[in-house]
């Protein structure tokens, strides 16, 4: 009797187990007719515009008009070979949203690589072999080359600003030709800062996805473990966090155009800046590559990224008892005490202490306090509680 029942319970898992199988397969199916649907819809709308576009003569006055007026949104309306086209507003349309493209492209403004200057960039891109990983990471949507000239030119700008700056305060004095030898210093100089911005957007975002990493993670085993498919999970995930839903989003769209989702994710491996989110995108990938459980693996990664916190945690309350003792006394002591040994010193020794002087004791003195403050934002771990 016993086999029996076991006969009959396995019989009935098998039978459950066959019709969870085929609900995803039909899942799978309506998806896949939903996307060929939409795709057909679009070469049919692809094909009708080509048509009108193929029957439209543009009169030569809005031709004119196109090149030299820079407005789009106004053009006149175009003559048709047939009667019955009046106004074609859907050619208009596509021709305004094409040159918008064209003139809001940074390859089309600047990526112009040419003559002698297009091979000194292409020199000073190849010293930086790092800078196209490091603009992908910061989803920034320039060629190496491009980024490059705009960093240039930037430097150029910011380095005569601060030269006519010099010039106003030396001009009298008539060191404004000694402030002139320091012109490249200076250039190179903002040169190679501008050219660290992606680095430093890539640091921000690393910072914001490192506060989320822990709850984003929780959510998907959640989402998992309560038998919600990985793709709706991922989606899910999307919508509730915005730092790292924004690399899970990436993968929904990619699967929803027709790319693998094995595929998907280890695209969206090679552009990740955080490796908290790389160890999770790893275990989503090696998950779909050998067919094993999820849930598990992303334990136990969430349990180190906590340790990993815990960490810096600690390590960050011991920095901050001596930076509290140097703050008490660069900060509060030494102005208390240094203005009231001036006041002393300028009683005796007969000297005026004006406005001006006392005016730049509370600046230095708050200028000091402001970078203290900025050293301790620095260093906080980004952990959110």
């Amino acid at each position: 009797m016993k086999k029996k029942e076991l006969s009959l319970n396995e019989k009935f898992e098998q039978k459950k187990k066959e019709k969870e199988r085929q609900r995803l397969e039909k899942e799978h199916r309506l998806k896949l007719e939903t996307l060929k649907q939409r795709f057909q819809k679009k070469k049919a709308e692809d094909a009708k515009k080509e048509k009108i576009a193929e029957s439209v003569v543009v009169e030569p006055k809005a031709v004119k008009k196109w090149l030299f007026g820079g407005f789009f949104n106004r053009f006149r309306r175009l003559d048709s070979r047939k009667s019955g086209l009046d106004v074609i507003k859907e050619k208009t349309a596509d021709i305004s949203v094409n040159a918008q493209k064209q003139k809001t492209t940074p390859k089309a403004a600047w990526d112009n690589n040419s003559g002698f200057s297009g091979n000194v960039v292409k020199r000073i891109t190849k010293l930086f072999p790092l800078l196209p990983e490091n603009l992908k990471k910061a989803n920034l949507p320039y060629s190496p080359e491009v980024f490059v000239r705009r960093t240039m030119i930037s430097a150029m700008y910011m380095s005569l600003g601060m030269l006519m700056i010099l010039f106003f305060l030396t001009a009298k004095a008539g060191y404004f030709s000694y402030a002139l030898l320091f012109f490249p210093v200076v250039y190179i100089s903002m040169f190679l800062y501008f050219l660290h911005l992606p680095d430093v957007k890539i640091s921000k975002i690393n910072k914001e996805i490192n506060k989320e990493i822990v709850f984003a993670g929780r959510f998907l085993v959640v989402e998992i473990e309560s038998g919600v498919t990985l793709y709706d999970a991922m989606r899910n995930l999307s919508a509730n966090y915005p730092y790292v839903g924004a690399y899970f989003r990436e993968i929904v769209n990619k699967i929803n155009i027709g790319t693998p989702i094995e595929s998907a994710v280890t695209e969206t491996l090679e552009v990740c800046p955080s490796e908290s989110l790389m160890k999770i995108l790893w275990q989503v990938s090696n998950s779909l590559k050998t067919g094993s459980n999820l849930t598990e693996p992303l334990k136990n990664v969430i349990e180190t990224l906590i340790k990993e916190q815990q960490i810096m945690v600690n390590e960050y309350a011991k920095k901050l008892n001596p930076l509290a003792m140097f703050y008490m006394l660069i900060a509060i002591i030494i102005p208390s005490l240094g203005v009231t040994m001036i006041t002393i010193v300028s009683i005796f020794a007969g000297l005026k202490l004006n406005l001006t002087v006392m005016l730049g004791l509370a600046l230095m003195n708050a200028f000091m306090q402001f970078m203290f403050v900025a050293m301790i934002n620095s260093i906080r771990p980004p952990v959110e509680l």
